[in-house]
């Protein structure tokens, strides 16, 4: 081979090494651009496959709470005057209903829960009269006690009637039981009789 033509020769072999107008990165990128090109578009959704088989019913669950509400409403009858002068102390008093009552039947783990207001007063005031007030259950064959054993709110009575609130929650015990307002006095004699309205709200939460 001559000269000049060994020597055109390796110059066209490095232009062509050095990609003509492009640089060394362009042509690097080159494959992916390449890849992506024959790359066709996604298929279609394909058909939803059918739905399995159903599941084992699973154990039935445990019986829940019960609630049961008991509305006692009416008109607190007069309590009359203890025998005697109105004179203090009185002698020991007993707890007694003052107002309308109910009875309900209770399991041992049954809870009473109570909201109520009573309406006193005195047309005939010996003075003083005051009273333990709460509300009360009484057992088949027991005695009136307050629900809240030793709760109870002491509130002096008047000529001028009063609206005194009742309230409790407490879990009696199994047994039938008579429901109500009620009170024992703790100073006069007088009788208790410019009276109104004894209302009350029981929820009987019945255990499962």
């Amino acid at each position: 081979m001559r000269p000049t033509v060994a020597v055109t020769a390796i110059a066209l072999l490095a232009a062509c090494s050095q990609g003509g107008s492009g640089t060394a990165s362009e042509g690097a990128l080159l494959g992916p651009r390449v890849a992506n090109a024959l790359r066709g578009p996604a298929g279609p959704q394909g058909i939803q496959g059918i739905p399995g088989p159903q599941g084992l019913t699973g154990p039935t669950g445990p019986a829940g709470a019960s609630i049961e509400t008991l509305v006692i409403a009416g008109l607190v009858e007069d309590i009359p005057a203890d025998t005697g002068a109105c004179k203090s102390p009185p002698p020991p008093s007993d707890w007694v209903f003052a107002g309308p009552t109910t009875s309900v039947g209770l399991g041992a783990e049954d809870r009473l829960t109570v909201s109520g207001s009573v309406a006193l007063g005195l047309s005939h005031p010996c003075a003083p009269v005051e009273i333990s007030l709460t509300f009360c259950v009484e057992p088949d064959g027991g005695a009136i006690a307050p629900l809240m054993q030793d709760v109870y709110t002491n509130v002096p009575l008047s000529c001028t009637m009063h609206l005194f609130p009742v309230v409790g929650s407490a879990v009696p015990g199994a047994g039938t039981y008579r429901l109500g307002s009620c009170l024992k006095r703790l100073e006069g004699r007088g009788a208790i009789d410019s009276n109104d309205y004894a209302t009350a709200w029981v929820q009987v939460l019945r255990a499962p």
